[in-house]
């Protein structure tokens, strides 16, 4: 089982995660579609490990997009 999380540093509060049998793109754009519902997410920064989920066109584009 893999676990994506995005956590808010200002208050160490997980503001959305994702659970799944693997470790994928999808993984990590289905949590971040979790926090865009759950929070305003305008002018936010993302710290990732730059993974090839983060480094992909996709997930750039939905970052970008949100």
């Amino acid at each position: 089982m893999y676990l994506s999380a995005i956590k808010d540093l200002y208050n160490n509060e997980i503001v959305a995660y994702h659970v799944s049998r693997r470790n994928d793109l999808k993984l990590v754009i289905d949590t971040v579609k979790k926090a865009k519902k759950k929070r305003n997410v305008k002018g936010v920064l993302l710290h990732s490990d730059q993974g090839f989920q983060y480094t992909s066109r996709q997930y750039n584009n939905l970052i970008k997009k949100y």
